[in-house]
């Protein structure tokens, strides 16, 4: 089954580069990594990131231009730490599950992509609000 995420509406950029579609192993080792690394004083927003998650996906398109980009921080940062133990072990328990992490890392990377291209997105926030780290 395929879930998604969408990041925005803005039509100024290409349909395309404004969702990501992907299967639910996939979403799940860097949407669940992602949420993982939110800290408790941002857990307002990681509810507020994950509230249309389910089934489908993910939903970005209303959240608030400081929650997203504290979102955005902290997918890099899971994936600054991605392929973790987990992801190793899952590579390394079958023949078939051989180069599952650099798959997913592939994708990871199409998605950041996407997020750094919303309106939203502001490099020098997320620089200063990680110095700041809560």
């Amino acid at each position: 089954m395929s879930q998604h995420i969408w990041v925005n509406f803005d039509e100024n950029i290409e349909p395309e580069n404004r969702f990501w579609i992907t299967n639910a192993f996939v979403f799940n080792n860097i949407f669940n990594r992602t949420r993982e690394s939110f800290k408790s004083p941002e857990w307002a927003c990681q509810e507020a990131c994950y509230q249309y998650s389910g089934i489908e996906g993910l939903e970005l398109s209303y959240v608030d231009k400081d929650c997203f980009n504290i979102f955005c921080a902290r997918c890099e940062e899971a994936f600054n730490k991605y392929p973790d133990e987990k992801a190793m072990e899952y590579e390394n328990s079958s023949e078939d599950r051989r180069g599952t992490y650099e798959h997913v890392a592939w994708e990871w990377t199409e998605i950041i992509n996407r997020l750094r291209l919303d309106v939203r997105y502001d490099p020098l926030w997320i620089a200063e609000y990680i110095i700041k780290d809560p």
